[in-house]
């Protein structure tokens, strides 16, 4: 383990500390954003992160986002009071079986996975004490990824989702609440179907229609260069997104399946009315599909 020198750690005792040790399992941009977060904010006397490279492990303790590093899951979690899971989809599920026998009794147990409903059935299996676990999801990024991009005012303002039980004890949906006050954040309850479904049409499907619409230009550049030289600033807003990592995001949409498909369904119909509107040169109808995208957009 990466372990520098803890001088500047809060003093044992400091108020504004309130975690005493936290693992967070993921230092990318999420993950490296909370740690940077914490200890600016000094709301934990010792954080450590736990990623797979050299790189990685190094620019957590560099850049501040953890005063240690380590590959080892069990070491981490050992003794934590806050444990952090901030890996890709898949892996935070695989992760959760991992730390099971190594997370204490007492320990708050949370998420940043963009799909809830598969992460939280697994730690309500998984864990010894799954009334510590709230699933979580701040709305917070950017296409950007990794610790290098992490920075500490990343949920400045920003909506954090938790995704609370049956099973989820009061008192851990308390802290985690504080905790997302503290981070800068606003809490949203939902449930973790809830959340699924919603994120399907506000996050995942634009993810897909942005690459859509790079796919459709790009493939018109391959036998007309010139397309190139025409793209607008409204092509490059609409399409944002589509440069984000493509492992990650085909990880979140695997595991939102079904609310993907049916939300991209629902996009299919909408677009199927504007080429019908299209196709028969219908003014009047086109001008009011448009119309009220206008007003909706306007809204939000």
């Amino acid at each position: 383990m990466t372990d520098p020198a803890r001088s500047h750690i809060p003093p044992r005792g400091a108020q504004s500390c309130v975690f005493d040790r936290v693992a967070i399992i993921g230092a990318g941009l999420i993950g490296g954003s909370i740690g940077l977060a914490l200890r600016r904010r000094r709301l934990a006397r010792f954080v450590v992160a736990v990623a797979r490279s050299d790189e990685t492990l190094r620019l957590a303790v560099e850049r501040g986002a953890a005063d240690a590093a380590t590959r080892a899951l069990s070491e981490a979690v050992a003794g934590a009071d806050l444990v952090v899971l901030a890996a890709p989809v898949s892996l935070i599920i695989e992760h959760l079986g991992a730390i099971a026998e190594a997370v204490s009794e007492h320990c708050l147990v949370t998420d940043v996975g963009s799909v809830k409903a598969s992460i939280v059935a697994t730690a309500e299996q998984a864990l010894p004490h799954p009334s510590r676990f709230v699933g979580g999801h701040p709305i917070a990024g950017s296409e950007a990824r990794g610790i290098a991009a992490a920075r500490p005012d990343l949920f400045e303002g920003a909506t954090w989702i938790l995704t609370p039980t049956a099973i989820t004890g009061e008192q851990a949906l308390d802290r985690a609440q504080d905790l997302v006050a503290r981070l800068g954040a606003r809490s949203l309850l939902l449930a973790p179907a809830e959340h699924d479904r919603l994120l399907a049409r506000t996050s995942h499907l634009p993810h897909l229609a942005a690459a859509a619409l790079v796919d459709v230009v790009a493939a018109l550049a391959r036998s007309h260069p010139e397309a190139l030289e025409v793209i607008g600033q409204g092509f490059r807003d609409a399409t944002r997104i589509a440069a984000g990592d493509a492992a990650l995001w085909a990880d979140i949409a695997l595991a939102n399946a079904d609310a993907l498909l049916a939300a991209a369904d629902e996009m299919n119909a909408s677009m199927t009315r504007l080429a019908q509107a299209l196709r028969s040169r219908n003014r009047p109808e086109l001008e009011r599909l448009l119309a009220d995208a206008q007003q909706a957009r306007r809204a939000l």
